[in-house]
């Protein structure tokens, strides 16, 4: 596996994993390189080599959500396992039920990532100072809800994408990307089905082909998120608790390891 070290910031990208929306990983990886040369845009995928993708690590993106993130954390515990909680500022303050959902993410032993604050895509996000002003936002919320100055060292951008001139705002911000080798567009951003979500992630067990996963128990913003399940039940949240125990269930069954979550980013030689 590579690392490549941009502004102080340590990537690991050495290719890009199957997924049901790139297909073939070579079309991936060409996509990849075209998005790289003609716009800047880097994606920051640990792309964890085959011989080395006989894990499962859970992360999960836009939360906190009631009653969806609170039945993952009673599976997890089930199970034994630590995740990564990508959290959004915003979705953090929207309520006190919210504040106690992060609080709990942590005292259960979760590790917490700044997601950034707001649901913004096309505005803040686009400049050094845009991403730094999120990272620093959501660091707010996170150290007055959780009670202490530097509530986690890691940082995952939106949808795992970042430009490469916004790399040297998360290193002085102190931050280690969260890598990712599967990105899977679930309901919530597509017509993807639960069951189809589900059928293509136990496949990736049966093909030992899964490492660090993505999973949406929430959206850019709550408001959001109970607009569009009013609208559709494809955005209803409900099935991901019985999604991450089928998953922890078949990933050990398979033989694969099912790693936790660490607070400390890891060194280079201990990728």
């Amino acid at each position: 596996m590579s690392l490549l070290s941009v502004r102080g910031v340590t990537l690991s990208w050495a290719g890009v994993g199957p997924s049901p929306r790139w297909g073939h990983p070579a079309l991936a990886l060409l996509l990849l390189l075209a998005a790289t040369l003609t716009t800047g845009c880097r994606t920051i995928l640990r792309a964890t080599p085959p011989e080395e993708r006989a894990t499962l690590t859970l992360t999960f993106d836009d939360g906190p959500s009631p009653s969806v993130t609170d039945r993952i954390l009673d599976v997890l515990a089930r199970h034994g396992v630590k995740a990564y909680f990508c959290l959004i500022g915003e979705n953090v303050r929207a309520s006190a039920e919210h504040e106690e959902l992060t609080r709990r993410i942590e005292r259960e032993g979760h590790v917490i990532v700044n997601h950034g604050d707001t649901a913004t895509w096309a505005t803040r996000r686009f400049t050094a100072a845009g991403v730094a002003a999120e990272i620093a936002a959501c660091d707010a919320t996170l150290a007055r809800v959780l009670g202490h100055e530097r509530p986690t060292r890691w940082y995952r951008p939106g949808g795992g994408w970042i430009w490469a001139w916004q790399l040297g705002a998360v290193a002085r911000a102190g931050k280690t990307i969260l890598p990712l080798d599967r990105y899977d567009w679930d309901a919530l951003y597509s017509p993807i089905t639960a069951d189809r979500l589900q059928s293509e992630l136990l496949a990736g067990i049966e093909t030992r082909g899964l490492g660090w996963i993505v999973i949406h128990d929430g959206m850019n913003g709550q408001a959001e998120l109970a607009r569009r399940m009013a609208e559709s039940p494809r955005y209803d949240r409900s099935f991901v608790p019985e999604l991450v125990d089928a998953l922890i269930t078949g990933a050990r069954e398979a033989g694969l390891e099912v790693r936790s979550a660490v607070a400390a980013p890891p060194t280079r030689e201990q990728w």
